[in-house]
């Protein structure tokens, strides 16, 4: 059930490497929040970068140092509300991550901890849902593939709510007879683009760019799947 990471990353590689290359010292050191089995993570290592992967998940954790490119990245087991130590000249913050959390603290702490680790000059970039297309273009995604070399269907299905969206997950795995259902819900936190630079702003970055995706699309409310914001911590 995995998808074509070489073509993914060939869409949305170009942009990472080239803030890891440019930003803060020009040292390449990434930190990826909440990383999951650490797609972006993984791929800029095997481009050479000094990588980090936060992730609350031990099971996400043991599948992505599995995963090409995974032993290279210096994998963290913890809470991206937690304050680190460690310096870097970029910071990730991809997927739905930050739809995951309600509180406008909670999104504070998680932009402050990145300014905390980021050197003067270090990127923060934000990817989140366009809750505006959504609105008028629900998400359903149909895979088919292998569980333990038994066929099964993956389908995805992100729905718009009032304030954000809602994911539905459904896995069906032939066994035999029967068939294995399970079923996966998650809920996503809609946060407005000028709350999100505000909070930024407050804590020490500079608003640098903005994208309809991490292909460098241009962004557009009404056709833009995604939004990609780039910050700039303050020299200062």
């Amino acid at each position: 059930m995995v998808s074509d990471e070489a073509a993914r990353w060939e869409k949305e590689g170009r942009l990472l490497i080239e803030l890891a290359q440019t930003s803060g010292d020009g040292k390449g050191r990434v930190i990826d929040l909440a990383c999951g089995n650490g797609f972006h993570a993984r791929h800029l290592a095997l481009e050479g970068f000094e990588v980090a992967g936060i992730e609350l998940s031990r099971a996400m954790i043991r599948s992505g140092r599995a995963l090409p490119g995974g032993k290279r990245v210096a994998w963290i087991e913890g809470d991206i509300l937690e304050p680190r130590s460690r310096t870097c000249d970029l910071v990730l913050l991809l997927g739905n991550t930050l739809s995951l959390f309600k509180q406008p603290s909670e999104v504070a702490t998680i932009f402050g901890n990145a300014a905390g680790v980021l050197v003067p000059n270090g990127a923060l970039i934000v990817h989140i849902i366009n809750y505006d297309f959504l609105k008028e273009n629900p998400v359903r995604i149909t895979r088919r593939g292998k569980v333990d070399n038994k066929d099964a269907v993956f389908e995805k299905r992100l729905e718009p709510t009032g304030h954000g969206a809602v994911i539905r997950l459904t896995l069906i795995v032939e066994n035999g007879p029967k068939a294995k259902v399970e079923h996966g819900f998650q809920r996503l936190h809609e946060w407005p683009m000028p709350l999100l630079k505000e909070t930024a702003s407050a804590l020490g970055f500079n608003f640098r760019e903005e994208f309809g995706g991490l292909d460098r699309t241009p962004c557009s409310s009404s056709q833009s799947k995604d939004i990609v914001l780039v910050f700039q911590k303050t020299a200062g």
